[in-house]
């Protein structure tokens, strides 16, 4: 072993590793904040219809920034693509200052925010996989991938607690801090090129996204994504109505999510990862489902609960179930376009939704969003049991 850190080849790759999941939970702290958006906006006299233009639009620059960064991460190394797309949201950050009682305005900073963000996360993770090898693999990529989630523990409950007190005046400049912070700390990891493998071979977006081995990962992708999207963009704001504060749903959410990671996720890796996915936003269905009907602190609670337990398996084991049959060098795309797929049913939810709830009632996109994840549930359990049966039968012969 020579004294090297079991999962890492080296003390500098743990070194590498633990310090860019500290830049990591910093750089999420400022963009969970956001989930208070629909709030401000909602303040500032915008409907919901156009709460859900804002909030959805930076959707498209994200899939193309997203599409990109493999590419760019092959070209200059995954640190630097990740601190340029931090760079680009911490300048949304400022202009959102400037432009929180501007529908327009608004717009075009979100716009430019989904450039930054489809940059960091696909970068974060190659960069994150890459200080790994595999003799613990799947327990310390699912601590790094909490990194992302884990800040959801704090930032809604301390942008609430601010815009209680100040109101939104500076609301965005002490925001953008932990990602000036982060992004300094990622800085530091290293200098020069060659800070993560290089891509050796080209794999097209459009074979991989026709791919037959891929494709019920993508529909999965697609599907959690639009669960996950009623949380960052509108719960706060049904929250808020209902007099309930946001820390009940995501403190526990973050909590549960975290120590569920440390706790379960790596005794359910033994379990197909179909099996996993299926569990998992069968959970996160379950809890959507439970704020329909009960509006109190109680059900809050215990919603973040289930939510946080589907969470916490879906997003690392989706990660590891698009890019593991690739080698390390080659995963840049195919963890791009994880990414691309699940981002683009974070951003559908509150384009749509943002219709429903004005005409129905976010009640009904709750339902709509539960009977969606209890479909695919549905879908890979009976496919999981008649592949079982097949599997059985063969055996038998």
């Amino acid at each position: 072993m020579n004294g090297r850190p079991i999962g890492f080849d080296s003390r500098r790759a743990a070194l590498q590793f633990w310090l860019f999941a500290a830049a990591t939970f910093l750089y999420s702290l400022s963009t969970t904040m956001l989930a208070l958006l629909s709030v401000i906006f909602k303040d500032a006299g915008l409907d919901e219809r156009q709460i859900g233009i804002v909030l959805s639009a930076s959707a498209i620059p994200m899939i193309i920034a997203t599409l990109c960064s493999g590419a760019l991460i092959g070209r200059i190394g995954a640190i630097p693509t990740a601190i340029l797309g931090q760079i680009v949201v911490l300048a949304t950050f400022i202009g959102l200052q400037f432009a929180d009682h501007s529908f327009y305005g608004a717009v075009c900073c979100r716009i430019v925010q989904g450039v930054g963000l489809g940059l960091v996360v696909p970068a974060a993770m190659v960069f994150a996989k890459s200080r790994l090898n595999q003799e613990r693999f799947v327990y310390y990529f699912g601590i790094y991938s909490s990194m992302m989630p884990l800040p959801n523990m704090f930032g809604p409950f301390i942008a609430e607690l601010y815009l209680q007190r100040f109101g939104v005046a500076g609301f965005f400049f002490v925001a953008g801090i932990p990602i000036l912070l982060g992004a300094v700390m990622a800085a530091a990891i290293g200098g020069g090129g060659g800070w993560t493998p290089k891509s050796s071979a080209s794999l097209g977006y459009l074979k991989l996204l026709t791919s037959r081995e891929l494709r019920l990962p993508n529909v999965s992708a697609l599907i959690f994504g639009l669960i996950g999207g009623f949380a960052p963009s509108f719960l706060a704001l049904l929250l808020a109505q209902r007099g309930v504060s946001v820390s009940y749903f995501f403190s526990t959410y973050t909590i549960c999510m975290f120590g569920s990671r440390l706790l379960v996720f790596g005794r359910v890796q033994s379990l197909p990862r179909e099996v996993i996915v299926a569990g998992g936003i069968g959970l996160g269905s379950i809890g959507y489902a439970l704020l329909i009907f009960a509006h109190g602190p109680a059900a809050t609670v215990l919603a973040g609960i289930l939510f946080g337990l589907g969470q916490s398996v879906n997003y690392p084991t989706l990660s590891i179930w698009f890019s593991e049959r690739f080698p390390p060098e080659d995963r840049g795309r195919p963890v791009a376009l994880f990414n691309t797929i699940y981002n683009l049913g974070v951003f559908l939810t509150p384009l749509f939704g943002g219709y429903v709830i004005a005409e129905t009632g976010a009640e009904w996109l709750l339902a709509m969003l539960s009977l969606l994840g209890f479909g695919l549930l549905g879908f890979i359990g009976l496919r999981f049991a008649v592949r079982s049966s097949r599997g059985a039968a063969v055996a038998g012969d």
